[in-house]
């Protein structure tokens, strides 16, 4: 199981409460995944999926969330991360990073057919005609190659997230 973190049903009810979602009412570790610790959070009001971040730092973070929350709010199939009443969507567990977004409908394609790869073309359409409003609005996201700067600076270059591997 890749659940690295043991959370408590309170300690995540808690988080939860903060962030004005409902009450939680069910937490389940999620098994599948490798760096990260993930758990299925329902409410009364929704479906979520809890993460506390084991790796990415709290400096780390902020651009992802931040540029998850904007594709989400226009429009793009992303979870969306949840903010607490002071607009906070990078939370702590435990001394870590954490973060709430909310749960998607399917699941993960092991093996993917024509079919799925077309279905991704709207969504590679609509990230990319929201990334030209995220460098010319977003005081938090500089784009994505800010993100990848700031990505590739602060990762060892070794890692393999580094992103060096995509330029080919």
């Amino acid at each position: 199981m890749a659940v690295f973190t043991e959370v408590s049903f309170d300690d995540a009810a808690a988080l939860i409460g903060r962030l004005g979602i409902g009450e939680l009412t069910a937490l389940k570790g999620i098994a599948a995944g490798i760096e990260n610790t993930n758990y299925f959070a329902d409410t009364a009001q929704g479906r979520y999926v809890l993460t506390v971040f084991e790796r990415l730092s709290f400096e780390q973070l902020p651009f992802y969330l931040h540029l998850m929350k904007h594709l989400a709010t226009h429009g793009v199939p992303v979870p969306e991360p949840q903010a607490d009443a002071s607009g906070e969507i990078l939370h702590t567990l435990y001394g870590k990073p954490a973060a709430v977004v909310n749960r998607l409908s399917g699941s993960h394609q092991l093996a993917p057919d024509t079919l799925h790869c077309e279905s991704v073309v709207p969504c590679s359409r609509a990230c990319t005609s929201q990334d030209r409003t995220t460098r010319a609005t977003s005081p938090t996201c500089a784009g994505w190659n800010g993100g990848a700067k700031q990505c590739r600076s602060s990762r060892p270059t070794s890692h393999p997230r580094r992103l060096g591997w995509w330029r080919g």
